[in-house]
Order: structure tokens, then C-alpha cells, then sequence
């Protein structure tokens, strides 16, 4: 294997991937390319949803999607029409599988399996210099991709957690026109809580319990509650565990720990993913935002030869997703009631495009106007005043 490459790019999950997918489409201009992985092989560990038209990135290989979706607190229920930008879903193993097959079809990139880096990257003339498993290599520039230890990420507002079980049933109990994105548990003053049922068919769906609190839960912390919520959708029908999924997403990230990016303060070296500002912070949805993040930075290293960070939202979106953050954070038990009113009242095209930063200054005036102002107006008062 060479030793000297055009750019590095630490870790091999949706971002790296991204990117790399987005680099073999630069025609004649490749630049050599190293992806480092520490996972030994790539399983079917992560879904991710997204809401968007046909032309929307990767849409061809969406397992599923729907044109309706609901939301329920105790006795109330919401259904939705969203056919003009259906809620889609896409596994991470047909994303890996399609990923790795491109990558694989291009000379100027390797991916390397069951590998780390043994000390952080330093640069030295004008090179980034890596102590790897596998030997000593050196890059014009680095996309590093790796989250930051939660330990590192103190000044987040709050954490989603989530530990999602795929099921099959022997008889069909789902309805698979209908994903059922927040189905809410009872509220109180630590956590927000809600279940996400994906069905891909009558027989089969993606059952999640999700948790929004001021500190990420453990695994086995979500397990009890994911198993009730199994045996809850399943409605005593026998079934099989296919697999399971979990995870953690910073919401709402301090802009002193973007900032530090493992201490590398050099444009040749970014960091990126989860924790550098590709989810939400509202919502966590990070997907599309990933894809546009890819794009550009692909040009920005074809064009300029080198890579940028995440974007950064706009002033607006920056500030309504810090308010509302701090509303969830300070009043966890009205958290289902605000989102149940934020989806009841707002029309469901303009929350689309306010949930997929794609939002006009009406969409955003619709949200503020859905929510109660006296509680907003106390958070914001207390926000300028803190």
C-alpha cells in the first residue's frame, strides 16, 4: 500500500462514505484517497429517515416510504398527509453495500478495515503525518469523522437516545401505509420519551423507543422500554427480533467544542459528523444534511484542494433551535404537548421544510405562531439576561 495520499479520511460511517461517494464522481480528478475504518465488517447497523421528493440524494434506494405519518399522545392522535414529500427510509447496509461497491471501482481509493490511529495526526511540513495499525502514512489533508468522547461534549442541551428493535411477525399487525414517527409515553419532569414505529410491511417493522433528557442513556438503560414497545405494536402476535439498533446524537452541540476539533486549527484538517454539526440540533435528522455537506466539500476539494467543515445553520434556524432546545430542557413535561401542537397547527408542508432546513421566512413565522408565546417569551428573557 502507498504511504502518501491526497487526503485521509478518518472513519468509514455515513459521513466519510459520503464523501468518498461524492469524490468518485470528479471526473479525470480524483484525488488519492484513504479511508480508515476500525470496524472489522459493515452490518445493518443504522436507519436513517428523511423526508423528500423522488430527486432527493440516494432516494433510488430507499427501503420504504410513506405518504402518511401520525404522532400520538394518550387518547389524541395526529395523521398527516405528507405525499408531496414522503417520510423515506434507508438502512445502512444497502447505503454501505452501494458505497463500498463504487469506492472499490476507483484505483485512486483504498478502504482499510480493522484499522486506527495509534497517535492523533501532527503536522510537519505542510503534511499531516499518521501512526496507523497498519504502518506510518502521510496526507495533504484529513476529514476526520470520528465523534468527540461524550465526556468532550459538556455544553450539549440535550441528548437523544435511542435503541431501536427490527421485528417480523408470523400474521400481519402493521399497517405499511403509515409511519408512526412519535407516539409519546406518559410525561414527566426528567425525560421526554416516545416510541417510532417503522412498518416495512404487515408483518415486519423497525420499533423504536426514543429519549430526549439532559444526560445519553446506556443501551441496557433503553432496554426494558424498547421491549415493552415491541410487545405493544406486535399486539400479542409471536415474533422474531431481527436485529437491533443504537445510538446517541448530541442535540444542540456548545460552538466552544466545534471549535476545538480535537485541537487541529489548520484549513487542511476537518471534523466532521455528529459532532461536528451535522445533525439538527432541534430534531437530529442528519442524513440529507450529510449529503449536502458531501457535495460541497467534494467540490471545495476539487476546485481549492481542500476539504470544509459542516455548515453552519443560518442565524434564524440557529436561534429558534436554541430557544426551543431550552424550552424541552427546562420544561421536559410539556415537551409532547409542544410537539403535537407544533404538527397540529403548522401545515404540514411548511413544518417539511422548516424540519429539512429548507424553510422560508413564512415557514418559520408558522412554527413561532404554533407554540405558546408566553413560554418562549420566558425562555428568551431568561436567555438574554443568563
Amino acid at each position: 500500500m502507498q504511504t502518501d495520499w491526497d487526503l485521509v479520511i478518518i472513519g468509514a460511517g455515513c459521513s466519510g462514505l459520503s464523501l468518498a461517494l461524492n469524490l468518485t464522481k470528479t471526473q479525470g480528478a480524483s484525488p488519492k484517497t484513504l479511508l480508515i475504518e476500525q470496524r472489522k465488517t459493515f452490518e445493518n447497523d443504522r436507519t436513517w429517515c428523511f423526508w423528500g421528493a423522488d430527486d432527493a440524494p440516494y432516494a433510488d434506494l430507499i427501503n420504504k416510504e410513506w405518504g402518511r405519518v401520525s404522532l400520538c399522545l394518550g387518547g389524541l392522535a395526529l395523521d398527516l398527509d405528507c405525499k408531496q414529500a414522503p417520510y423515506k427510509c434507508l438502512t445502512s447496509s444497502i447505503f454501505y453495500d452501494h458505497a463500498i461497491t463504487s469506492i472499490k471501482e476507483q484505483k485512486s481509493f483504498e478502504l482499510k478495515l480493522d484499522s486506527t490511529l495509534l497517535e492523533e495526526p501532527i503536522l510537519k511540513e505542510g503534511l499531516w503525518h499518521l501512526k496507523t495499525s497498519f504502518g506510518h502514512i502521510s496526507s495533504k489533508s484529513i476529514v476526520d469523522t470520528r465523534p468527540l468522547a461524550t465526556t468532550e461534549l459538556n455544553k450539549t442541551k440535550l441528548w437523544q437516545s435511542f435503541l431501536g428493535l427490527e421485528v417480523e411477525c408470523e400474521q400481519s399487525v402493521f399497517d405499511p401505509t403509515c409511519a408512526l414517527i412519535m407516539d409519546f409515553l406518559q410525561p414527566n419532569t426528567k425525560l421526554i420519551g416516545f416510541n417510532y414505529v417503522l412498518p416495512m410491511s404487515g408483518k415486519k417493522a423497525l420499533i423504536e423507543y426514543t429519549v430526549f433528557s439532559a444526560k445519553p442513556m446506556s443501551r441496557l438503560e433503553l432496554t426494558n422500554s424498547a421491549n415493552h414497545a415491541a410487545l405493544k405494536y406486535t399486539k400479542g402476535a409471536s415474533f422474531e427480533i431481527l436485529r437491533s439498533e443504537y445510538g446517541l446524537i448530541p442535540m444542540g452541540i456548545g460552538s466552544s467544542l466545534k471549535a476545538k476539533q480535537h485541537g487541529k486549527q489548520h484549513m487542511s484538517y476537518v471534523h466532521v459528523g455528529l459532532t461536528g454539526g451535522a445533525a439538527r440540533p432541534s430534531t437530529g435528522y442528519s442524513f440529507q444534511r450529510i449529503q449536502t455537506w458531501a457535495a460541497r466539500c467534494a467540490d471545495s476539494i476539487k476546485f481549492a484542494g481542500i476539504p470544509i467543515p459542516n455548515s453552519k445553520d443560518n442565524f434564524v434556524i440557529k436561534k429558534m433551535d436554541h430557544i426551543f432546545l431550552t424550552v424541552l430542557g427546562t420544561y421536559p413535561l410539556l415537551g409532547p404537548e409542544l410537539f403535537m401542537k407544533l404538527f397540529a397547527r403548522v401545515p404540514t408542508p411548511k413544518l417539511i421544510r422548516f424540519l429539512t432546513d429548507k424553510g422560508t421566512l413564512l415557514d418559520y413565522a408558522a412554527v413561532v405562531g404554533a407554540l405558546p408565546k408566553l413560554l418562549f417569551l420566558k425562555v428568551c428573557f431568561k436567555l438574554i439576561f443568563q
